[in-house]
């Protein structure tokens, strides 16, 4: 039986029983049928989308979509829930969660681990990408800046407890000298 290509008009034979609701004369036309091209509504890339994926706003990439929702939501919020994270709310919903654990894991101050913010005060700015904060009596929760290490990477923090830790026979000959860490003037009088 000849039919007509739903895409491009092309005449082409199929069996009566293959004759489904879009007919097309090649795979190719099968998914040019399908694609569409729009613009992405941050950037004005044009790009292909799929006709059942096309939306009332279109991005072209995660970036463009989260650039576009952050300001929207953003301002969505100030207008509708102008205090909904504001600095006391933000403290008091960290005092009702405090204390609720186990116990058996790192502190946190504001979603971050208390440590590494310690390490960044003795430092005097933030931890470099790698750099591994270690706690020299093994309590997670003792934050004091004198019980904090720094080293360049876990693969010298691994080092360092192969050295120090575990069977003494095992680490005879081996040896770890602690570097010199560069401390700030107020590091020694925080209190944590």
């Amino acid at each position: 039986m000849k039919i007509k290509c739903d895409y491009c008009g092309k005449e082409f034979s199929r069996r009566p029983s293959e004759i489904k609701a879009e007919n097309y004369c090649c795979k190719e036309c099968r998914h040019s049928a399908k694609i569409v091209i729009v613009k992405c509504d941050t950037c004005g890339k044009e790009f292909e989308k799929w006709k059942g994926c096309v939306f009332e706003h279109n991005f072209c990439s995660c970036e463009c979509a989260k650039t576009f929702t952050g300001s929207r939501m953003t301002s969505y919020n100030l207008e509708h829930n102008p205090d909904a994270m504001t600095p006391e709310r933000r403290q008091k919903l960290r005092n009702a969660r405090l204390g609720k654990g186990a116990g058996k894991t790192y502190t946190k101050t504001f979603g971050r681990h208390t440590h590494r913010i310690v390490a960044e005060q003795m430092l005097g700015g933030p931890l470099k990408l790698g750099e591994v904060v270690h706690h020299i009596n093994g309590d997670k929760r003792h934050n004091r800046p004198d019980n904090l290490l720094i080293f360049p990477s876990q693969a010298e923090h691994a080092y360092w407890h192969e050295v120090t830790d575990g069977n003494p026979q095992k680490r005879r000959g081996k040896s770890y000298e602690i570097q010199s860490i560069r401390v700030s003037e107020e590091s020694s009088s925080m209190d944590y």
